[in-house]
């Protein structure tokens, strides 16, 4: 996930297992050939033409935003799959770094494909489905556009890895298993005078692609960090009953981000509110106030003042998800929430609140979703309370908050209509 105004959010530097609660047990999965094999075991008995999600959730901060550092074979394992799968969700985004896999040749790094060979296989064997995320490159990164940003002015690379490098990689999954995110959060907003736009990127890196996998389902996000606002409404791509458009839904900001500590919403502490007014602004004057007493001469990193008084409920977002989705209709392309959350310093009468409230829309129209993420302080686990702050690990791994997981794989709720690309 992530984003120009949040920078990078908290959780990325959790090097810890997934603990094990208890849960319905499986049944035993079907073998799994290697790597190497041509074909992978243990996939749905569904059509290969056909690659069918619900609930999801992202495999955040392992072989992405890790900076220079190695992914941690302990970070995630196929005991997380077995776990997420126990909990309820139908599917996983597996959020992959270009560098943290291939030289700068597209050579293959043997022993991080190892580990990402061993989740994807235990998806198999789930029967879980997978959306591989090329969450940055070496021409494009969403949180450090400053230094890469190169995609905008010759795609050629992106091709090249997806056409090339992944598809040797990957294209032993079948179709109805595996799904590639072209590129996460593109953002042409970011650079002045780009080159050429998404739409040109992407049409391009999908009919690239579809040479040599034509049936193959292909997430692509929204211009602008893939936020549902005006530049996802200008998307405008082929139609094609394999691509899924992905909107990243952190909707109002101030409330999802709240305290995160990367970026301008660290400092504020106060009360933040769901549904209604998401902040009051007598609440704000006060917190402001006592900030500066303890702050002399200094002010603040974000001014709420605009935010005060501003309303936000489940229609306004029933509203702007709905618009995202009717605009991929007419194009003739799916639609799906390919990260939201919130950071689990709020409260948790407004954080479950939330949480419900996106469930419901997308249940409502047919959306699915992949929440942001596992671990970290948008994940399925409880604060520990130390946090936040950089480097700090916040996340309680003993705890995982079942009220969360309840909501997001749907216990209670009805009108389930996964999408189903065939």
């Amino acid at each position: 996930m992530t984003h120009n105004m949040v920078n990078i959010l908290l959780g990325c530097v959790l090097g810890l297992t997934m603990s094990c609660t208890s849960g319905q047990v499986e049944t035993e999965p079907e073998p799994v050939v290697n790597p190497g094999d041509q074909q992978v075991a243990g996939a749905s008995s569904r059509s290969d033409d056909g690659f069918e999600i619900h609930r999801g959730v992202n495999l955040e901060c392992w072989f992405s935003q890790i900076g220079n550092r190695t992914p941690d074979p302990e970070y995630y394992t196929p005991e997380t799959i077995r776990q997420l799968k126990q909990w309820g969700f139908d599917h996983i985004r597996l959020c992959v770094g270009e560098e943290k896999i291939y030289d700068n040749k597209l050579n293959p790094i043997e022993n991080n494909w190892k580990l990402l060979y061993a989740i994807m296989d235990e998806c198999v064997a789930q029967d879980m489905r997978i959306i591989f995320d090329l969450h940055e490159s070496r021409d494009w990164d969403c949180n450090h556009t400053d230094v890469k940003h190169v995609m905008f002015s010759d795609y050629s690379w992106l091709i090249k890895t997806w056409t090339e490098a992944l598809h040797r990689d990957l294209a032993k999954y079948p179709n109805n298993v595996l799904a590639y995110d072209i590129i996460n959060e593109p953002a042409s907003s970011a650079l002045t005078n780009p080159k050429y736009s998404w739409n040109e990127i992407a049409t391009a890196v999908i009919k690239a692609i579809r040479e040599v996998e034509p049936n193959r389902t292909l997430v692509v996000c929204g211009d602008n960090w893939a936020n549902p606002d005006e530049n996802f409404l200008q998307l405008n791509i082929p139609a094609d009953p394999h691509v899924i458009a992905s909107v990243h839904f952190y909707q109002p900001n101030n409330l999802c981000f709240y305290r995160e500590p990367w970026g301008k919403y660290a400092e504020y502490d106060g009360p933040i509110h769901y549904p209604g007014y998401i902040l009051q602004r007598a609440e704000w004057n006060k917190w402001l106030r006592e900030w500066k007493e303890a702050n002399p001469g200094k002010q603040p990193l974000t001014d709420f003042t605009n935010w005060c008084n501003d309303r936000y409920d489940y229609s306004k977002m029933h509203r702007a998800i709905q618009e995202c989705k009717e605009h991929c209709d007419q194009l003739g392309i799916k639609f799906m929430l390919g990260e939201f959350g919130t950071t689990f310093y709020l409260a948790s009468d407004v954080r479950n609140a939330w949480y419900t409230d996106v469930v419901k829309v997308c249940d409502e129209l047919g959306v699915p979703y992949s929440n942001w993420g596992v671990k970290g302080a948008f994940g399925l686990y409880d604060w520990n309370g130390k946090g936040p702050q950089r480097n700090v690990f916040d996340t309680d791994l003993s705890k995982p908050n079942t009220t969360l997981i309840n909501i997001l794989t749907g216990k209670g709720n009805s009108g389930i209509r996964p999408i189903y690309v065939d």
